[in-house]
């Protein structure tokens, strides 16, 4: 994703707290994107990412394996699983 679609998550995270973001770490790591890239996406240091990293290990690991099942059962592609926008919780 590049170009106005990363601009469009960009700007979802402004507003976006702790939690909200860490659930989007979650989501992005289990996509496969990198460090850095999540960092850009969520507005977080690359030093915080590696921890939570560490700190988050099995949710996202249990993330994985929800997308790999879903890609498994044919609801998405692999390219979807990578591209498919995920949402964020307006919950406090």
């Amino acid at each position: 994703m590049t170009g106005e679609s990363e601009m469009a998550e960009v700007s979802l995270f402004e507003d976006a707290g702790r939690q909200e973001r860490k659930e989007a770490f979650i989501e992005l790591r289990a996509r496969g994107y990198s460090l850095e890239r999540c960092s850009k996406l969520i507005k977080v240091a690359k030093a915080t990412l590696c921890n939570w990293s560490h700190e988050l290990e099995e949710e996202i690991a249990r993330e994985l394996e929800r997308v790999y099942v879903r890609q498994k059962a044919g609801l998405i592609s692999s390219s979807q699983a990578e591209e498919e926008p995920f949402q964020i919780s307006s919950q406090p």
